[in-house]
């Protein structure tokens, strides 16, 4: 007499899907996207299908990310816009929209810290130093989210960056 629950599902079947999820990945790293795309989309169909909500779930999350790569969202607020330009490592254009939204609201210390990240990104460290002052200077909570923010870990042993990291 089997012990075996007629409901379980095989473990081969799910088995067999980790490999193909992480050839995908591999892929979309390689910035091979064109044939990464189908491959997700069988393995969250296949990973659907058994009852795999995990893998399927990851296979959808890359297949999603990649098309809604490089979308603007309709109207976006002028803050926003920056944002989206830098995440999408474009400093330069990122810094003409800062520009822009500090002669409206040049007191506003989050674009304060937008251009100093813009700043950074396109190396002027010691222009990016005197943003990040202006910024912590009307918002002093900015200090914490800089010592949190990875993309200034390449100029913080430089001078003008200093009195950041020791206060």
């Amino acid at each position: 007499m089997s012990t075996k629950s007629k409901t379980s599902k095989p473990k081969s079947s799910a088995e067999h899907l980790e490999p193909k999820l992480n050839e995908a990945i591999k892929m979309v790293s390689a910035n091979n996207v064109a044939e990464a795309i189908p491959l997700l989309e069988t393995i969250a169909k296949e990973a659907s299908a058994i009852d795999n909500f995990s893998i399927a779930r990851v296979a959808r999350s890359y297949i999603a990310h990649q098309q809604n790569k490089g979308v603007v969202p309709p109207d976006p607020v002028p803050i926003q816009e920056a944002v989206f330009l830098l995440n999408a490592k474009q400093p330069e254009a990122a810094l003409e929209k800062i520009e822009q939204i500090l002669k409206k609201e040049s007191s506003n210390a989050n674009v304060h810290y937008l251009k100093a990240l813009a700043l950074v990104e396109t190396k002027q460290v010691e222009l990016a130093a005197e943003s990040l002052k202006t910024a912590i200077d009307l918002e002093p909570a900015i200090q914490h989210v800089y010592r949190l923010e990875p993309d200034f870990k390449q100029c913080r042993n430089v001078p003008c960056f200093a009195n950041f990291e020791l206060s």
